[in-house]
């Protein structure tokens, strides 16, 4: 075999091993070069005297980015409701937020000791977020599905992402309620939740799930 053909067989070689998908543990799953991991978030509430706080964070040990990827938004009717669903985004300036659908949020990245903030102001029934929920959904109730990816699963394993469900008395705050998600990953701690906050972040008002 001539030298030539030797050498364009190793070069071959060695771009299927560097496009070969990543060896990901149980649950997550390989999609690319990446190993990803789905979690819902739910249920939540936002209007009508409530909303909801979604917080993520990347260790500053992280190899690399990891990044968080909106797939579904569901009613309290779950899949049964195929009507337009919607939510408001926002970081914590007042007003209505802004209104986003699956089809219409950016994936949110994050880099080694990233911290973010999303704060859920409303669930929508309509691209304005203006009309009144239907007959059979709770009007101010919803879960979304959100899907963690990274190179490395050892990232994606500690990522930690946390739902806070709070009630409203005007601004202020009356009660809240951190939830787990339902599939493996990591929650805040209380303490460290607190923490956190105190920290700098993305303005998600901005930039985040849009």
């Amino acid at each position: 075999m001539k030298l030539g053909g030797v050498l364009a067989i190793t070069v071959f070689a060695a771009a299927l091993t560097a496009f070969a998908a990543p060896t990901c543990p149980a649950p997550q799953v390989a999609q690319g070069s990446n190993c990803t991991l789905s979690v819902t978030l739910g249920w939540a509430a936002a209007g009508l005297g409530t909303q909801s706080i979604l917080q993520f964070y990347v260790s500053p040990t992280a190899s690399g980015p990891v990044t968080w990827t909106l797939t579904a938004i569901n009613s309290s009717l779950g899949s049964t409701y195929t009507g337009f669903m919607g939510i408001t985004v926002q970081g914590f300036s007042p007003g209505p937020g802004i209104p986003i659908t699956v089809a219409s949020a950016t994936p949110n990245v994050l880099n080694p000791g990233g911290y973010d903030v999303i704060r859920v102001a409303q669930v929508c029934w309509d691209s304005t977020c203006t009309a009144p929920a239907p007959s059979g959904p709770v009007a101010n109730m919803f879960s979304a599905q959100l899907l963690i990816s990274a190179p490395n699963p050892a990232d994606v394993t500690a990522a930690v992402t946390t739902l806070t469900i709070q009630f409203l008395n005007g601004n202020q705050v009356t009660f809240e309620e951190a939830e787990t998600p339902n599939s493996p990953g990591r929650m805040f701690p209380t303490f460290l939740a607190s923490a956190l906050a105190a920290l700098p972040h993305q303005d998600t008002s901005t930039t985040a799930l849009r």
